[in-house]
C-alpha cells in the first residue's frame, strides 16, 4: 500500500482498493475505498449517488466509520470520519483476544494476529503496528550493537 503525501488534510493518506458501503437511512450503496486516513476516505461508487451529510462507511474487514461527506464529484466521493471507528461485533471479539494475547503472549504475537487481520482495516491500527514493530526492531539492533563483544566472550 502506497502512503500519498500529505498535502491540506494534516495526515498522510494510505492509497488502498477496498471494497465498502456507504450507509445511510434505509440505503446500502456499494462502494471501493481509493485511499484512507484516520481522518477520513475518498470512495468511488459505480454511479453518481446523492448521499446525505451523515453516514457510515462500512469497509470490507470489520470496520465502520461515522462520517460526514465533505465533498462529492462524480462517482468519487470524501469523507471525513466523525467519530472513533468501530469494530463489527466478530472483529470485536477478535481485537479482545488479540488484547489479551498481547498481555499473556508479549507484542510478537499480538503483532502477528493483527497482520494476519489486517488490522481490521482500521488505518490507525495499522500505523500503530508499523510503529511498534519498527521500535521492536531498532531495540534489538541497539541491544544486539551493546552486547556484541559479550557474545564472543560468552562463547
Amino acid at each position: 500500500m502506497a502512503v500519498r503525501e500529505v498535502g491540506k488534510r494534516g495526515t498522510a493518506r494510505e492509497t488502498v482498493l477496498k471494497a465498502a458501503q456507504i450507509v445511510f437511512h434505509n440505503s446500502v450503496i456499494d462502494c471501493v475505498v481509493l485511499d484512507i486516513s484516520a481522518e477520513g476516505a475518498r470512495v468511488r461508487t459505480a454511479v453518481v449517488v446523492t448521499v446525505p451529510d451523515q453516514v457510515t462507511l462500512r469497509v470490507r474487514g470489520g470496520a465502520v466509520f461515522p462520517a460526514h461527506r465533505r465533498w462529492a464529484r462524480g462517482t468519487e466521493i470524501g469523507l471525513a470520519f466523525a467519530g472513533p471507528m468501530s469494530l463489527r461485533e466478530q472483529q470485536a471479539e477478535e481485537a479482545l483476544v488479540i488484547g489479551k494475547v498481547l498481555r499473556d503472549q508479549g507484542l510478537l504475537e499480538a503483532l502477528q494476529r493483527l497482520r494476519a487481520v489486517n488490522c481490521f482495516d482500521d488505518p490507525e491500527l495499522h500505523a500503530a503496528v508499523e510503529a511498534a514493530e519498527g521500535a521492536h526492531a531498532r531495540l534489538e539492533a541497539v541491544l544486539k550493537a551493546r552486547t556484541a563483544g559479550r557474545e564472543k566472550k560468552s562463547r
